[in-house]
């Protein structure tokens, strides 16, 4: 029977037990690993880039909400006031106040006035108009994107 005493290894059981020298870098299995560690690493840069992204995505469409709320705001503002300046104009000028031969001129120049003040207020609802629609296609193409970075995420 044979006892293992490590002292008095032979020269050819040393030889039995050398350890290879492993070189891990030619190693397929190795290799295999540092592969899948860094497509892990491009994926988490990625992935947070797009949380960022709709991060910034979703403030933008915040600011767009609020944007568009703002103009709607400004529209209906400038109709009243319009409103208000004609029904006040006319209440201060009425036909019983004025010769009936008077009156027609000034209906006519109420008219005129009331005319201009329409073209006015029709430039200024058609530029609201136009930042509206250009608000609303910004905020689509937001929208756009924040479902395809949903999509990928």
């Amino acid at each position: 029977k044979a006892v293992y005493m490590p002292w008095k290894q032979t020269q050819s059981h040393a030889a039995k037990v050398e350890v290879k020298n492993v070189d891990y870098d030619q190693d397929p299995g190795m290799q295999f690993q540092r592969m899948l560690r860094r497509e892990r690493d491009v994926l988490a840069r990625s992935l947070d880039t797009l949380v960022q992204r709709r991060e910034q995505i979703l403030a933008d469409l915040r600011a767009l909400a609020r944007r568009v709320e703002e103009v709607s705001q400004a529209v209906d503002i400038d109709l009243e006031e319009v409103a208000r300046d004609e029904l006040s104009s006319l209440s201060r000028i009425s036909d019983a106040d004025v010769a009936p031969q008077t009156s027609e001129g000034i209906n006519q120049l109420l008219e005129c006035n009331a005319c201009q003040r329409y073209a006015e207020l029709s430039m200024a609802i058609q530029a609201h108009e136009a930042e509206l629609r250009q608000l609303l296609e910004q905020r689509e193409a937001f929208e756009a994107v924040n479902t395809t970075s949903v999509v990928l995420a």
